[in-house]
């Protein structure tokens, strides 16, 4: 692994922070955080990891010739960021990261050669997802 990759693996953990902190802080809510804090670290999670997997879309569409499905997986994020539901589907919450996660596998699988960095990326973006889901489930916000 070179330089740039070492480098690249540090960037994508580090941007990872926001996920791991909105996951930690759903988990502790209601004992030692208040739910209503947890609630919006999930908002924010969402928005960023949704726009996180919409930018990895458009990077991987650029200068490729198959590039409409990569736009189709932005657009289909971003349609998981509305919160009131777009085209008259209104999405709860774990549906909407349910979306997200999937787009980052269906990127992580449609991509030729792979970087360490971004499967490292997205494995651990799709554990933390998944962690906020789950705990999102359990509290009942569907």
């Amino acid at each position: 692994m070179g330089r740039d990759d070492e480098d690249m693996t540090r960037f994508s953990l580090v941007a990872l922070a926001p996920l791991a902190l909105a996951a930690i802080a759903l988990w502790l809510a209601p004992w030692a955080l208040p739910l209503s804090f947890a609630l919006d670290m999930h908002q924010m999670a969402l928005a960023y990891g949704g726009v996180g997997a919409a930018f990895l879309a458009g990077a991987d569409a650029g200068g490729r010739r198959g590039a409409i499905r990569y736009l189709i997986a932005a657009l289909a994020v971003w349609i998981a960021l509305w919160p009131g539901g777009a085209f008259h589907l209104a999405l709860g919450a774990a549906w909407r990261y349910l979306i997200i996660i999937g787009v980052l596998i269906y990127l992580w699988l449609g991509g030729g050669a792979r970087a360490a960095w971004k499967t490292r990326l997205v494995y651990w973006a799709v554990i933390l997802l998944a962690l906020i889901m789950s705990r999102l489930l359990l509290l009942g916000y569907y």
